[in-house]
């Protein structure tokens, strides 16, 4: 029996635990999302337009919408894309949050979160899955 750990199950280990920090992180993402699609009441929103982050290379949504008190509010959805193509003025459904209606994000798993949840969780098990295996491997 080896005393210590070498290079191979310490980086093995490493790839392991942080696979599945972003494979808990993804699946947390995707249940939040849910959580808001089931408790957060729907209303109709329209794109202003689309806000760029130049240090990632995203685009972040600006919508309005009325929310269920009858306040007309504007804000950036939380989730961004590099792909993201929504024409101005196109009708989108929008998820407030009833205990602060200013805190809104659009519906549906492309602009909700599921589409980064997914990425997460299947990078990080992807990454978990090889460190499993690294370990195997390295402790035969």
């Amino acid at each position: 029996m080896r005393a210590a750990l070498g290079p191979l199950e310490l980086t093995a280990g490493l790839f392991t635990l942080v696979g599945s920090a972003f494979a808990g992180l993804g699946i947390w993402t995707i249940a939040a999302g849910r959580r808001r699609a089931r408790a957060w009441p729907a209303v109709p929103g329209t794109v202003l337009g689309a806000t760029w982050d130049r240090n990632t290379d995203s685009r972040y949504l600006q919508v309005t919408y009325t929310g269920p008190d009858g306040v007309p509010r504007t804000f950036v959805n939380r989730y961004g894309s590099t792909m993201l193509r929504v024409p101005v003025g196109r009708q989108v459904r929008v998820l407030v949050n009833p205990a602060r209606p200013d805190d809104a994000v659009l519906a549906g798993p492309r602009h909700g979160g599921g589409c980064l949840g997914a990425v997460l969780t299947v990078t990080g098990s992807s990454f978990a899955l090889g460190g499993l295996l690294g370990l195997a491997v390295a402790l035969r």
